[in-house]
């Protein structure tokens, strides 16, 4: 009895030391950066201090929101499909004379959550579409709010809209962002979402831009810009009847 006590009490041992390592190691896999570390330089991208123009027309969000770690993903994009619906039945003016030719698409972004992964440099977005009417880069879109409006571990979401003249349909295609300056930022997830309930004349399906770069985004002088792209790893199509 002595004998089977002593394999079990050894056995629950093994069994502990095999949970704790195996908590370590997605531990470590998910906080590859030290939470102690101290601030400095760290783009991943090699592309760190280059040079962008934001300097010609923009387009400035309809809508912006931030959502804590509390929410996932989908919980996230939820909520903010409640406040769209809101914003909307509050603009219902903006809908006159609208048709096929305005495109209506919301972006997302999730900070991480390593020490110093907030940022309050300036973040910019591009978005490129594919329709029929062919190939519509958009022009850099500002997604700057005053102060430190990335926290670690948190949700931005935006809503856009734009013109791409006479589109019997829309394919979201690829997207970059790209951020200014020193003070560096840690992304975990960016997304582009075109909805066909979003739109202003009837339209069914939709189109993703769903990817994961967990990079930082950092730059060695203040005037300087990093920048990631997803390239073309969008799927599915928005089709105007």
């Amino acid at each position: 009895m002595k004998a089977t006590a002593k394999v079990l009490v050894n056995g629950l041992t093994l069994l502990a030391l095999l949970m704790s390592s195996c908590e370590k190691s997605e531990t470590e896999n998910e906080l590859p950066i030290p939470q102690n570390q101290e601030e400095g330089f760290k783009s991943m991208t090699n592309e760190s201090d280059s040079e962008i123009d934001v300097t010609s027309e923009t387009i400035l969000p309809l809508l912006h929101l931030k959502y804590d770690a509390s929410l996932s993903r989908e919980e996230a994009d939820a909520a903010f499909a409640l406040e769209i619906a809101k914003y909307e039945k509050e603009n219902t003016t903006l809908h006159t004379n609208r048709s096929s030719s305005y495109l209506r698409f919301q972006v997302s972004t999730r900070t991480g959550a390593h020490a110093y992964s907030q940022t309050s440099g300036n973040v910019w977005g591009r978005f490129s579409f594919m329709t029929d009417q062919g190939f519509k880069v958009l022009p850099w879109v500002r997604m700057d709010n005053e102060g430190e409006d990335r926290q670690n571990d948190s949700w931005d979401f935006y809503y856009f809209g734009t013109h791409i003249p006479s589109m019997n349909w829309v394919e979201a295609k690829n997207a970059s962002l790209a951020l200014q300056g020193t003070d560096g930022w840690y992304v975990k997830w960016f997304d582009v979402r075109v909805y066909s309930w979003h739109q202003y004349s009837n339209a069914t399906g939709s189109s993703r831009i769903l990817s994961d770069p967990e990079q930082w985004l950092d730059n060695t002088t203040s005037s300087g810009w990093d920048f990631y792209h997803t390239n073309s790893t969008g799927y599915g199509r928005l089709n105007f009847n």
